[in-house]
């Protein structure tokens, strides 16, 4: 750790990685419809690889696989029976999706993109999810669910959508950027049909645990006629932490500015050096019971785990604060009592503890080995934080090994 941090236990080298590297089938996926035929014939824990420069089928995805996509752009255009992806991941298993661009979709009137589905415990790393057509572009119902480096966008002037929806979920976001439609009118009916700005996000019975994100409601930009800006956040009976990140309620050129965060909840909900923006004119900042707290817990990981390299891991919390920090497999669903943030480190190992200095900080560096058998294991890595309640926890960090 830092010069001031102690730590009570290091384990600086990363040889538990090896527990993550469990036997798997590598799938290699090159023609557009063959992701469906190849999630049939794979087993829990297989990988598939999207290697072809090509527009995939959407699929239905019913266990728990890796699908590594590369870039891959998953769609569908005119002769295709369908524009969306289903992923229901059974109990007890875990799917990710890695580095794919759910993006297109053939529309006479352009791009539409393809709406996603989840459900059950799906991790999401380096991904777009897109819709220009009303639709939304990324939907949650019971899931337990953990987005990296992600944008998840629905826009475009002839249609409008809530971008992010979820519905009794567990929900972690870091580094995205979560973008509601732009009010729009429909220009072959010489804007007779309009369509209204919509919220960036909107969750009910969920918790929501957020950072260094972005959400930000759509703008009413057109003056010929009346509508409001929207909101970039809604929560209804969540709870929710916030730390480090953007909440910006859409304009307006013809209504009232969006309110940034809606916070529709007996519980209030913790934030933690967040910018909230209101939408002008006449927005406002926040509605409903939202406190700024204590620091929040924040687990920095630099580089993703990449075998042959050293990773820093960098803690951020409220000073001289007994920390540890967990490989956990980020599997099993656990309640969040009011006194606890998210905890994925169920059935975990303890990589480090100890400490954090007098300015609330410590860094570790932590060494991958440089075996093959590494290559797309599944690891990540939380940090628990603090000797009373509330016990503090970061959202989780890692995903798949390079």
């Amino acid at each position: 750790m830092g010069s001031a941090a102690q730590l009570l236990f290091p384990l600086i080298t990363l040889w538990g990685l090896s527990a993550a590297a469990q036997a798997q089938t590598i799938w290699n996926v090159a023609s557009p419809n063959g992701i469906q035929a190849t999630i049939q014939a794979a087993s829990p824990g297989d990988v598939i690889l999207l290697v072809g420069n090509t527009i995939y089928e959407p699929f239905i995805l019913d266990r728990g696989l890796t699908i590594r996509g590369n870039g891959a752009t998953i769609g569908s255009g005119p002769a295709s029976s369908g524009g969306s992806v289903t992923v229901t991941v059974p109990s007890g298993q875990l799917a990710h999706l890695d580095q794919i661009n759910f993006t297109y979709g053939y529309s006479p009137f352009g791009t539409v993109g393809c709406p996603v589905d989840l459900a059950g415990a799906v991790r999401i790393d380096r991904c777009a999810f897109l819709t220009t057509n009303g639709s939304t572009p990324l939907t949650l119902s019971n899931a337990d669910v953990v987005i990296v480096s992600s944008t998840i966008t629905c826009s475009g002037t002839t249609s409008s959508g809530t971008a992010l929806l979820g519905f009794g979920s567990r929900v972690t976001l870091r580094d995205c950027v979560v973008t509601g439609s732009n009010a729009g009118c429909h220009p072959i009916a010489g804007c007779s049909w309009t369509f209204p700005a919509r919220n960036a996000a909107e969750f009910t019975n969920c918790s929501l645990h957020a950072e260094r994100s972005s959400f930000m409601g759509g703008s009413h930009s057109t003056s010929g006629f009346p509508g409001n800006g929207a909101n970039g956040l809604i929560t209804t009976n969540c709870e929710v932490w916030l730390a480090d990140g953007s909440v910006v309620g859409g304009n307006s050129v013809a209504g009232s500015g969006g309110t940034a965060f809606v916070h529709a909840s007996t519980v209030t909900a913790e934030s933690w050096n967040n910018q909230m923006v209101a939408g002008a004119p006449g927005g406002g900042t926040s509605s409903g019971p939202v406190a700024t707290t204590t620091p929040l817990l924040r687990l920095q990981l630099q580089p993703v785990w990449t075998r042959g390299l050293t990773s820093s891991l960098d803690l951020h919390g409220a000073p001289n604060v007994v920390f540890a920090v967990f490989l956990t497999p980020a599997r099993t669903s656990v309640p969040t009592p009011v006194a606890f943030e998210p905890i994925h480190a169920v059935g975990a190992t303890a990589l480090f503890a100890g400490l954090l200095d007098p300015f609330g900080a410590g860094t570790q560096s932590v060494a991958v080995p440089n075996q093959a058998a590494l290559l797309h294991a599944a690891v990540w890595c939380q940090a628990v934080a603090g000797s009373s309640l509330p016990l503090r926890a970061s959202t989780i960090a890692g995903g798949l090994v390079r």
